[in-house]
């Protein structure tokens, strides 16, 4: 738990309101440029209060208690931050995203909160300095006025995270706190309002100065799958070449988890606008950050409703760079569907992940072929080196994740979702669950995952284990002697490209361009589900074929490592947008 007196002044902040308010509206108004006013212990060295000031603007203060200094109040525009001690200070990123809420919108606090929990929980290790108030915020708050603010959930956090329901009021001493237990922000509220942003005053932050070309990076949301891991191998290759702004328009749940943690430090500034606006307001926050980071081009890696419905908007918006698009990874579900959307077509460029894909967008879709990039995706070459490279012991691993011994491990590795279909893989191993040589890993987390151990627990499938989440699953692939891939539909999985590096082959459904690899190289079994055929009988025979299959697997895996490393893939890109960068500067 919190210490009480930092849970106390946390509650100070918090807005109070009876069980019934049933809503707010905070119209996003004139821009401002916001002010902190930022107490610590100590006054911060000089190099250290210029880093602050180049990252987030010269006008913010820092003082101390006993710092002696008439400070002109800027009222509306000035807010109170009390991180304590300089080390406590939340991450620039973070800050970055809460200036740019409260230089829209006229909020008494944000609170910002490193976990994925809703609200009243809220995820950090030190509450005072994730908590930013306004000037006015005690005033109002004496005078018994609602204090209206925000939770901004925003990741990562590099310390470890604990929660905290803010409306538990149990241990406060404040009587009148006690009977207004009940405490909303405006997180959902938010979203109803019909006042746009109306573009108005100074920058929040100073201006960007670009040493490299600037790509925006349109992923949509940094959950934990092969977009986004696919995504970060292009940009790590290429920071040193481009600068990065990742700006995210889908709010993440609990369960699909992030991969913040890999983007920081890889990129110039992660926004993750659904924390902060509602939609109807990206356009005005989308020109805003085009004003500030001034971008050579745009990279749409998914695709997502709103984009959908304001893909016209974003030509608009970007009309002067390129937009390059890599929405489809399938040519029946998903965002292939919006290919006859004129927004989406008035863009530059059109990636195609696979071959079916390309073939779709010019058969179906019409699209030009001089459009059309066939780009396949990557695997992280420097992740499997330093595995390679590194002791890996079998017997502590086993032990950590509570693995037991046996004499072949196959595995499962992605998100516990529908398209991934789970729950065939535990049929798999509940259909030779008496061959007791076999063991089942399971890696991977989603929307399922209840419905996964569920399954597990009821069928007593003892003979599969499930880790929620690797940050490298080459041990996994290690471990095992054969990889499972049970997905409705699919481009080209990363897993498996993971799989075949290792030498180990792969059993899967025919979808995408899997088959395209596992043909041309015997490494695998492909199976059709709809064919009859039991599974069963498909899992023994990827059985007893492990061994040629494994040794054509082994055979394959410099050929894969050579064609899909992410170095490779990445230059592929680096190509792509100088063209295009090049082509509209003519």
């Amino acid at each position: 738990m919190y210490p009480q007196k930092i849970v106390q002044k946390a509650q100070k902040i918090v807005p109070k309101t009876q069980h019934f308010i049933k809503r707010f509206r905070t119209a996003l108004t004139g821009k401002r440029t916001i002010r902190l006013l930022i107490y610590l212990d100590k006054i911060p060295s000089i190099d250290q209060i210029a880093q602050f000031h180049q990252e987030l603007g010269n006008q913010h203060l820092f003082l101390t208690a006993s710092t002696k200094r008439d400070i002109s109040f800027q009222s509306n525009n000035d807010y109170v931050y009390e991180p304590g001690k300089w080390s406590q200070i939340a991450s620039f990123n973070h800050l970055r995203n809460a200036l740019l809420y409260l230089s829209y919108i006229k909020a008494d606090y944000v609170c910002i909160s490193h976990s994925l929990e809703q609200f009243p929980i809220v995820g950090g290790s030190h509450l005072n300095s994730q908590i930013i108030y306004s000037v006015k915020a005690k005033s109002k708050y004496d005078r018994g006025l609602l204090l209206k603010g925000k939770v901004l959930r925003l990741l990562p956090v590099q310390e470890s995270t604990r929660s905290v329901n803010i409306t538990n009021l149990n241990f406060i001493d404040d009587p009148f706190l006690k009977t207004h237990s009940f405490l909303t922000p405006l997180n959902t509220l938010l979203d109803e309002s019909p006042v746009r942003c109306t573009y108005r005053g100074k920058n929040t932050f100073p201006s960007f100065s670009k040493k490299k070309k600037l790509i925006f990076v349109f992923p949509i949301f940094l959950t934990v799958g092969g977009v986004e891991r696919n995504t970060i191998e292009i940009i790590k290759q290429l920071k040193k070449q481009y600068d990065f702004v990742i700006i995210n328009f889908e709010k993440l749940s609990k369960e699909q988890g992030s991969l913040h943690h890999q983007y920081e430090g890889n990129c110039e500034a992660i926004y993750d606008l659904h924390e902060l606006f509602p939609q109807n307001d990206f356009p005005q926050i989308l020109e805003e950050l085009k004003s500030t980071y001034h971008p050579d081009a745009v990279w749409i890696c998914n695709g997502c409703p709103w984009l959908a419905r304001n893909a016209a908007k974003l030509r608009a918006i970007f009309k002067d760079i390129p937009i390059i698009d890599q929405e489809v990874y399938d040519t029946k579900e998903g965002w292939i569907n919006e290919y006859n959307n004129p927004g989406i077509r008035a863009f530059d460029q059109f990636i195609a992940v696979t071959e079916k894909i390309k073939r779709t967008f010019i058969e179906k879709y019409k699209i030009n072929r001089n459009q059309i990039s066939l780009i396949y995706p990557a695997f992280s070459d420097e992740k499997h080196a330093a595995f390679k490279k590194a002791a890996f012991n079998k017997k502590d691993f086993l032990l950590k994740y509570k693995i037991p011994h046996a004499t072949k491990y196959i595995a499962f590795i992605g998100r516990m979702a529908d398209q991934k279909q789970p729950l065939t893989f535990l049929e798999f191993a509940r259909s030779t669950r008496s061959d007791h040589d076999t063991h089942y890993i399971m890696v991977g987390d989603g929307p399922l995952g209840q419905q996964v151990d569920a399954m597990i627990s009821q069928q007593k499938l003892t003979n599969v284990t499930r880790i929620p989440f690797l940050d490298n699953v080459f041990p996994v692939l290690d471990l095992s002697c054969g990889l499972i891939i049970t997905s409705k539909y699919e481009g080209l999985p990363i897993v498996m490209l993971e799989s075949l590096t290792m030498g180990i082959p792969v059993l899967s459904t025919d979808v995408g361009d899997i088959a395209l690899l596992i043909t041309r190289y015997h490494c695998g079994i492909l199976y059709n589900p709809i064919m009859g055929i039991s599974i069963s009988k498909h899992i023994n025979t990827f059985i007893e074929n492990l061994p040629q299959l494994s040794a054509n697997a082994r055979k394959a895996s410099p050929l894969i490592q050579k064609e899909f490393a992410a170095k490779t893939i990445a230059a592929q890109y680096a190509k792509l947008w100088d063209t295009l960068i090049n082509n509209r500067n003519i």
